[in-house]
């Protein structure tokens, strides 16, 4: 049996592009995501799927991702600890003025891909 690993895709709290993610409609795109497979790509290049999420969980820093069947090649990168996290991929992006967030909170959207990453979202 592959390797089960815990990723964090998305955090609660202001990126260094001084955004954040409204967590209720997060959950939401990444349900409807899971629906269509929950594939997950690699530096976000759709033509290369090395894995699937299993399962999307909470805690109190923002949402995990149980992600499974990783490719030999990606989850060596894993173990190296050359990818940190993962990353979601947002197309039409709705973005409103936020009080906490200086740039906005993303309230809207179609999340078309979460990937591995080296550099996932860094928060300040």
């Amino acid at each position: 049996m592959k390797k089960k690993w815990v990723l964090r895709i998305a955090e609660y709290g202001v990126d260094l592009d001084g955004q954040r993610i409204d967590p209720d409609w997060l959950k939401g795109e990444l349900s409807a995501w899971m629906a269509r497979g929950g594939y997950i790509t690699e530096m976000f290049n759709k033509e290369n799927v090395v894995a699937r999420c299993l399962e999307v969980s909470e805690d109190e820093r923002g949402l995990l991702g149980v992600i499974s069947h990783v490719d030999d090649y990606a989850a060596g990168k894993l173990a190296d600890g050359i990818y940190k996290g993962l990353g979601v991929g947002i197309k039409n992006a709705r973005v409103t003025k936020d009080g906490l967030a200086p740039n906005g909170v993303i309230v809207g959207g179609s999340v078309t891909d979460v990937s591995l990453l080296d550099e996932p979202m860094r928060y300040v």
